[in-house]
């Protein structure tokens, strides 16, 4: 898939990119594993929080929500993507003139 764009979380851990294809996708930046899709041209997004392992080795959900982007969006080129100052968000732009947070 090819990237257009692409922002690194202010703490390093995490990158996200976006494509003239319209897939958004999530990746770990130490790794280069692939997380999870937040927004495909196919409504195949990842349904379920990442899973991460407690203390005592049992895999728990992890404590958030995937806040689903615009459906507006689907389809469309990411043009840009950026993350907030403090990490806790990120924007998202495409070609049809739409955007989401």
């Amino acid at each position: 898939m090819p990237i257009e764009t692409a922002s690194l979380s202010p703490d390093g851990q995490t990158l996200i990119t976006g494509g003239f294809d319209g897939y958004l996708e999530e990746w770990d930046a130490a790794t280069g594993e692939r997380l999870r899709v937040l927004l495909d041209p196919c409504a195949q997004e990842d349904e379920r929080p990442l899973v991460v392992c407690s203390e005592d080795g049992k895999e728990v959900e992890a404590p958030f929500q995937i806040v689903r982007l615009s459906e507006s969006m689907r389809g469309s080129s990411i043009l840009c993507v950026r993350f907030s100052p403090d990490g806790k968000i990120f924007v998202v732009g495409s070609d049809n003139g739409h955007q989401s947070l």
